[in-house]
């Protein structure tokens, strides 16, 4: 099938994108809802998306990139059509990109969010695509061993309250840290369970970019970055990156 990947530019969109490829799926371009300042959007990412054009390069792969507002309207679960919510961005955008490319998939990178499924799930549903989501339903703690496994290289931009400390570290060291930090509060809290953790930061707790994978031709490496901290959560600006060869 060929597909269009939808990506923030974080592990989750990447590594569902390989997964894609990796089961016989086709990318012909790369779909990105870009902000043009950080809003509190429930569905798309701002925190290193200086770095999408780095990220096209080592795919080897058109970007496309959509302005969205970054604005929820319908906040509800069961998403319906709202005029200026930033969903209808999306929809605008990959209609756009029918009038382009012949495709009939979509790559999204959802992993619980039966909030962020179900919106680009009402796109593809009125555009009569086929959502891709293989890492829909995972247990977090082993796909994200998993994406580390593959050979996914991904640091953190942003995090709040402990994430915030995480700032530019690897997956392996979110793994390892974030792991005993929610170990350390469901021993202090009885009534705490794993599940009520999001391991892999699908509630927002924090998010990554993507600097190598295994479907990357080249990688990104980091040259200067400053982290910044508003409102306790803190943000790695990447200033100056370069594409290298692998």
């Amino acid at each position: 099938m060929l597909f269009v990947g939808l990506i923030s530019g974080g592990k989750d969109s990447i590594y569902n994108m390989q997964m894609c490829i990796e089961d016989g799926h086709t990318p012909v371009c790369l779909l990105h809802m870009k902000m043009e300042k950080e809003e509190d959007s429930y569905m798309f990412q701002y925190a290193g998306c200086n770095l999408l054009p780095a990220i096209a390069e080592c795919l080897d792969l058109p970007l496309h990139q959509f302005s969205t507002s970054g604005v929820s309207k319908d906040r509800s679960i069961d998403y319906k059509i709202t005029e200026k919510d930033e969903i209808e961005d999306l929809f605008c955008a990959i209609s756009s990109l029918l009038k382009k490319y012949s495709f009939s998939g979509v790559s999204v990178g959802a992993i619980s969010s039966v909030y962020q499924y179900n919106r680009v799930k009402s796109v593809c549903d009125r555009l009569g695509l086929t959502m891709l989501g293989y890492l829909w339903g995972s247990n977090q703690k082993a796909l994200l061993s998993k994406m580390i496994e593959n050979n996914v290289y991904a640091v953190v931009v942003k995090g709040g309250e402990y994430v915030s400390n995480l700032v530019g570290e690897s997956l392996q060291g979110v793994r390892d840290k974030y792991s005993a930090y929610i170990l350390e509060q469901i021993h202090k809290y009885p009534g705490l369970k794993e599940e009520d953790f999001n391991l892999c930061g699908e509630g927002g707790e924090y998010e990554t970019i993507t600097l190598d994978a295994k479907i990357y031709k080249k990688k990104i490496e980091i040259v200067k970055s400053d982290v910044v901290e508003v409102d306790s959560v803190k943000r790695l600006d990447v200033l100056e990156y370069r594409v290298v060869p692998k």
